[in-house]
């Protein structure tokens, strides 16, 4: 209750300022009004996979022939400037108040999208070894916030990843399937049967459908993506 005191007194002393321009903002997400509308929003998507579309409310060619696993994918942005400014400060510069911002944008997007809300959420785990190493999951720390709003709990012990895999950052989509093959497991049993995915970007989406497997080998029946922004590969 006191740091919340004194927090909001620092605010009437020293209003937040947007993480992009400086400019004062009352926002609690600590982006201004015309960062916010400057965002590189995908205005239309597959309704399935989420890949932008010429027409909202469809869905894509790709996913007609051959659906994925999951039964929806959420991200509201493309992962371009500032997207990949806010991820790569959240990865690597120690910014997890970054990582609140997207989940509260993230948040917003599965409100107005989302009408079957899961029964829980499971932020894309990460090694151990890479998780000693950053201090941090990301995908968690984005996941916090889109928790509370949401109301929905987080699960980030019942999945685990085996393997420490290679970036996946400039492999082929090929090489991405096979260095995430066998890379989780469930370590505990596991009784949901719909839940939700988060992570902060998504390109070809072989991590997610490699855990997607797991999941669904143990009796998970509906499975949504929620990502942050989406790498359109060209």
């Amino acid at each position: 209750m006191l740091k919340k005191r004194l927090n909001q007194c620092l605010d009437l002393i020293l209003p937040p300022a947007c993480i992009l321009c400086d400019a004062a903002c009352k926002s609690t997400i600590n982006l201004c009004q015309a960062c916010i509308a400057d965002l590189p929003y995908i205005k239309q998507a597959c309704k399935t996979c989420g890949l932008p579309l010429s027409n909202a409310n469809l869905t894509c060619g790709a996913c007609l022939i051959n659906p994925p696993i999951y039964d929806r994918l959420v991200t509201p942005f493309y992962y371009q400037h500032p997207l990949n400014f806010i991820v790569t400060a959240i990865k690597f510069h120690n910014k997890l108040n970054y990582a609140k911002i997207l989940g509260l944008l993230l948040a917003d997007a599965v409100r107005q999208r989302v009408f079957n809300l899961p029964e829980i959420i499971i932020p894309i785990p990460m090694h151990r070894e890479r998780l000693k190493e950053r201090g941090y999951n990301q995908a968690l720390e984005i996941a916090r916030p889109i928790s509370r709003l949401l109301d929905i709990p987080i699960d980030y012990q019942s999945c685990a990843r085996l393997k420490s895999t290679s970036p996946q950052t400039g492999l082929k989509t090929k090489q991405r399937r096979q260095n995430i093959k066998n890379a989780f497991h469930i370590r505990r049993d596991f009784t949901a049967k719909h839940v939700a995915l988060v992570d902060d970007v998504v390109t070809t989406g072989s991590t997610i459908t490699e855990l997607c497997k797991v999941l669904k080998s143990y009796g998970v029946k509906h499975i949504q993506i929620w990502g942050c922004a989406r790498t359109v590969l060209t």
